[in-house]
């Protein structure tokens, strides 16, 4: 027998509102395992990750998530207008379990934060207010936000949506690395 997955939906029914979205659903994620989630705007693809999470509830089957696995989402849209006066770092702090608690000064916290910063390669800019950075380079913070607790399941809602290919490869490239790693991912993306 396998290793447990992360994820596994049996025979899962979901709506958006009144609309079916999906019925009969059947997925197992293992560590390290990349899902794509493909399908047109209003598919249901962000529904399906909300679910992963428990924000919306399967009108039939059954969602099990492994009791000890950490996950973490990435919305599609960032929590965080440029207008916010906040440096780039601040961003991955508030990825941290204390955040909300304040818990930002431990040199526990700073590391998990370095660490983040330089896996997605945004070190040189990690000062920087998010005023000034482009939408790549908020996009790696986002990223490292959402990674800064090494999850090992990453809910990642269309995270190439209005990058240029270059910084789509390089999203790409972190993607792989941290897949590389054991961190398996549901990747949605409209085709």
């Amino acid at each position: 027998m396998g290793e447990e997955p992360l994820l596994e939906m049996r025979d899962v029914t979901l709506r958006y509102g009144t609309r079916q979205v999906f019925s009969g659903l059947n997925l197992r994620v293992q560590p390290g395992q990349v899902v794509g989630i493909l399908g047109q705007n209003g598919a249901g693809k962000t529904t399906l990750l909300k679910s992963v999470l428990g924000d919306v509830k399967p009108a039939n089957g059954i969602i099990f998530r492994q009791d000890t696995a950490k996950i973490s989402y990435l919305p599609q849209h960032g929590r965080f207008p440029k207008s916010v006066q906040i440096r780039g770092r601040d961003v991955v702090y508030l990825g941290l379990d204390g955040a909300k608690l304040g818990f930002w000064s431990s040199a526990g916290a700073r590391d998990k934060v370095e660490r983040a910063l330089a896996l997605v390669g945004a070190q040189s800019y990690a000062d920087v207010p998010i005023s000034g950075l482009s939408g790549g380079e908020l996009q790696r913070l986002r990223i490292a936000a959402a990674i800064v607790e090494r999850p090992d399941l990453l809910l990642v809602d269309e995270p190439l949506a209005s990058l240029d290919l270059k910084h789509q490869a390089d999203i790409v490239k972190i993607f792989d690395n941290l897949s590389s790693q054991g961190t398996a991912f549901c990747w949605s993306h409209t085709n």
